[in-house]
């Protein structure tokens, strides 16, 4: 799975050496330019979000993406369906009380 960064983002730094003290040539955090591939099985987690970093680069992203909204936007009815019928119960209930 691959996603490409839309902008420059905040990535480990693969040359970090942890016996060593953070200096300025031993950064735990490099800078990944825009335009770079990100390949693995989480790649499409970069491209969530109001605010993503990147965008997905290949089809199987894509397809990963699609799956997310689709679980997303379920969830989302899910919690408004349950908000609703918890309104309308607690509505009956005041009607019960108020007309005895």
């Amino acid at each position: 799975m691959k996603a490409k960064l839309i902008r420059d983002a905040d990535g480990p730094n693969p040359e970090f050496d942890r016996k060593q003290k953070v200096s300025p040539t031993n950064q735990p955090h490099v800078v990944i330019p825009k335009g770079t591939i990100i390949e693995g099985e989480k790649a499409y987690r970069l491209c969530q979000g109001p605010n993503p970093v990147a965008e997905p680069e290949d089809e199987e992203c894509k397809a990963a993406m699609v799956d997310y909204h689709q679980r997303r936007r379920a969830v989302h009815q899910q919690r408004a369906a349950e908000r609703i019928a918890e309104k309308a119960e607690s509505t009956k209930a005041e009607t019960t009380r108020k007309g005895k």
